[in-house]
């Protein structure tokens, strides 16, 4: 795409034109020297680099040794953590699975396993939160609904147990209902989702 004849200079100024920002979210269907070099750029003006994991990194340990030096979060789902640590982390690993990931440098990491619920680490603490039982109409918007409501809440500096429990729910209630951009949810939505549980 459009994105193959970006510069790594060009990708750089496009962020610090951006500025100033919370946050900057990075997918890996960019060329990694961009991502880099926009990742570069941001953790450089103090923004909080969030990296989702998505596609899965055909060359995982080029992302670690490249990327993750610039990165302060990382989401992924259990498949592409699978890359990354050269196996898919079963049901009750992913915890270990985390841990292992902060390992690799991010202050955050974030697992989630569907209807299996989702795991945070934050360098010191696994956290974990069980799935919300929902009809799962349409998962197609569910993992954007999560690392939006995670990349939101940080930046309120909310504690992580409670941002994993409201991108959980920001989740399930996008896999509820059918198509993408019409199924997220905002946070007022997320907070009457929370108190009816």
């Amino acid at each position: 795409g459009a994105a193959a004849k970006l510069s790594p200079a060009a990708a750089a100024d496009a962020v610090r034109q951006l500025l100033p920002l919370d946050a900057l979210i990075i997918h890996l269907d960019l060329p990694l020297v961009i991502a880099v070099a926009a990742a570069e750029a941001a953790r450089d003006a103090g923004v909080r680099v969030i990296l989702n994991a998505s596609p899965a990194p055909r060359e995982p340990l080029q992302v670690v040794q490249r990327l993750m030096p610039h990165v302060s979060a990382i989401v992924l789902n259990r498949q592409e953590a699978g890359q990354f640590l050269g196996r898919v982390p079963a049901r009750g690993d992913l915890a270990h699975a985390a841990r292992t990931l902060g390992g690799m440098g991010p202050e955050h990491v974030l697992i989630t396993a569907g209807a299996e619920g989702a795991v945070a680490w934050d360098g010191r603490e696994a956290y974990e939160q069980s799935a919300f039982a929902v009809p799962a109409i349409d998962k197609t918007g569910a993992g954007d609904a999560f690392l939006g409501a995670y990349t939101v809440l940080t930046a309120q500096s909310l504690e992580l147990p409670d941002v994993l429990l409201c991108a959980c729910a920001a989740g399930a209630m996008a896999a509820s209902k059918p198509g993408l951009l019409d199924s997220l949810p905002n946070l007022a939505d997320v907070e009457a989702f929370l108190e009816r549980q």
